[in-house]
């Protein structure tokens, strides 16, 4: 019998989990596209209808291959590595020296990224309004964990490079197709739309992260002596591109879509923060005048006699956009990005001061130095939260769970799980007796780290309530750990002790024997805006010098009988990590055997 499409699409989506080869990507689209190049509207309103989240399955796949993390990982390590050691070459740029090497892997990123939206594109004139967001939304979180993922060694202006510069013709896959296909313009056609609605996507999810990045590496190059025109038109050139990207990627996907509605839809995703985008518009407006690198004197001296203007523009643009000329500010929508507007006007108001000075090198000097100022400024109010918040403590234990590092999302709450279900008290005991296992596994192991407020699977929680306060940062989820406690009654003192309760009851060793080996804080994360600020808990374990055994009476016995009364029969295991996850092993090569 001949599979169902919706048999066919499973399956691709599971193929996607262990492709490796450009070949198995380039399969995988021609399969998508046989699949969907015949079929009519009402068909594909079956589809979704029977399951409608499989172009998100696609995504997130693609996003979860490990052929695809490895081969950025490779490419972003050969770009640090060429960036150290780059010597210019006459009529060649870097970005032409640089699309020499890593070709084969450059390729499988790129087919990577384009099968990730193939579904998606196949499906997109059936989509409502609200599945086009929640998709792109699912997106940005899909790009959000490669930022994470690559964060501790790269910057955040590395990643995109890397991952932006695969969209060029030269690394596209010229292999012959292993199966036939169809309709070839059905397959083009939709490879084009997904091609720039993933660079699209890209672009807008590393706009404002890659700005603040290119003001941190700008304050770090000041404490070398390194400032100049060429690192405002470095700035300029920057903002332009991405413009520039941006409006391309517009013009195209108009050119080959019906529907010019679904591009904002979804945009939205991309647009939450309306402080991330003044901030990006008043350094645009700001930088207006530099053009080239070719120009910089005259472009620094224009920017002088035009600082009128353009601190008019300035102020024309902040009175559309921002609540406080129009008295509506409040103290939930405080706007950090206002703080870029004066520091914008300052600059225009020191540099139109200039304007009537003769001579010329002495005016270029006094504008740079107090663009100086201004970057400086800038830097620490983009970069502001990173700075202040303790992301850094916990973000090298965000990638992957190992048998180091385990996350829960929440001590006692089973947000899995209506407040209804007869059997939510017995899973909320039983959340909880896991994190005593982990951490007695972790003790009686290599010692590790337990994140408690990492939300793995955020579409799975049965509480809306509980949804809408989630944050998100980076590509991950949490919840407020503190609030949970609360909910209880219970502080952060009250849940070490019931932890260290735990402990004692299942190795009925007093309470003692676990000083020192392990600790628990509050770690205070918050959103890149700062305008939300919630905190996780860390629960640091060390390795125990000697074993620490499980131990369970034949009898069931009460806490108070426990260390009174002495019963016949005991039975002992042992609680170790392999594999990620905490096992119980045979104890009797732990054991110590006297004659």
């Amino acid at each position: 019998m001949e599979r169902s499409d919706q048999q066919k699409i499973y399956d691709i989506c599971e193929q996607l989990k262990t492709a490796n080869k450009v070949e198995d990507f380039v399969m995988i689209q021609g399969l998508i596209s046989n699949i969907f190049s015949n079929k009519t509207t009402d068909e594909i309103d079956v589809l979704l209808a029977d399951r409608d989240n499989f172009y998100i399955n696609l995504i997130e796949n693609v996003f979860n291959n490990g052929a695809f993390i490895e081969a950025i990982g490779k490419v972003l390590e050969q770009f640090q590595s060429f960036q150290k050691n780059y010597e210019p070459i006459p009529g060649k740029t870097f970005k032409n020296a640089f699309d020499e090497v890593e070709i084969k892997n450059k390729k499988l990123i790129f087919i990577s990224l384009v099968t990730s939206l193939m579904l998606f594109s196949s499906v997109l004139p059936n989509l409502k309004r609200a599945n086009v967001t929640y998709t792109a939304g699912r997106l940005r979180a899909s790009i959000g964990k490669i930022k994470h993922i690559f964060n501790q060694q790269f910057s955040s202006l590395e990643i995109f490079s890397v991952i932006s510069g695969v969209f060029d013709e030269k690394f596209y896959p010229k292999i012959n197709f292993p199966l036939r296909i169809n309709e070839l313009d059905h397959l083009f056609h939709h490879q084009k739309i997904a091609s720039y609605l993933v660079l699209f996507a890209i672009s807008l999810s590393f706009k404002d992260s890659c700005l603040s990045s290119l003001f941190a590496s700008i304050e770090k190059a000041k404490t070398e002596g390194k400032f100049s025109t060429w690192t405002i038109n470095r700035l300029s050139q920057f903002i332009k591109r991405t413009r520039g990207r941006e409006e391309g990627s517009k013009k195209i996907l108009k050119s080959v879509s019906d529907d010019l509605n679904f591009l904002e839809y979804f945009i939205e995703p991309f647009r939450v923060n309306k402080n991330e985008e003044n901030a990006f518009n008043l350094i645009e407006i700001t930088l207006r005048e530099f053009k080239s690198s070719s120009t910089l004197e005259k472009d620094t001296i224009k920017t002088i006699h035009t600082a009128k203007d353009i601190a008019k523009d300035l102020n024309d643009y902040s009175k559309n956009n921002f609540k406080a000329f129009s008295g509506n500010i409040t103290g939930d929508n405080w706007e950090w990005s206002n703080k870029i507007f004066i520091n914008c006007c300052k600059l225009m108001g020191a540099l139109g001061g200039l304007s009537d000075v003769k001579d010329k090198s002495w005016q270029i000097d006094v504008c740079v130095k107090e663009f100086v100022d201004w970057t400086s400024s800038i830097h620490k109010i983009l970069n502001k939260y990173d700075i202040e918040d303790e992301w850094a403590k916990i973000s090298k234990y965000l990638n992957q769970e190992t048998n180091r590092i385990e996350w829960k999302g929440t001590f006692l709450t089973p947000i899995n799980t209506a407040e209804n279900n007869p059997e939510y008290i017995k899973i909320s005991t039983n959340m909880f007796y896991g994190i005593t296992k982990t951490l007695l596994g972790m003790l009686n192991s290599d010692g590790g780290v337990i994140l408690v407020g990492v939300v793995e699977k955020p579409e799975d929680i049965a509480d809306n309530k509980i949804k809408e306060k989630l944050l998100e940062k980076n590509g991950k989820f949490f919840l407020d750990i503190p609030e949970e406690l609360s909910s209880l009654k219970i502080d952060l003192d009250g849940i070490k002790r019931k932890i260290q309760d735990s402990l004692k009851k299942e190795t009925l060793l007093s309470i003692d024997n676990f000083n020192n080996l392990w600790n628990i804080q509050n770690v205070n994360i918050k959103t890149r805006d700062g305008t939300r600020g919630i905190n996780v808990c860390m629960i640091e374990v060390l390795k125990s010098e000697k074993p620490l055994f499980s131990v369970k009476f034949e009898t069931e016995l009460s806490d108070e009988e426990i260390d009174t009364v002495k019963p016949d029969i005991v039975w002992i295991s042992l609680l170790k990590r392999a594999d990620a996850r905490t096992i119980r092993v045979d104890p009797r090569k732990h054991l110590t055997y006297q004659a």
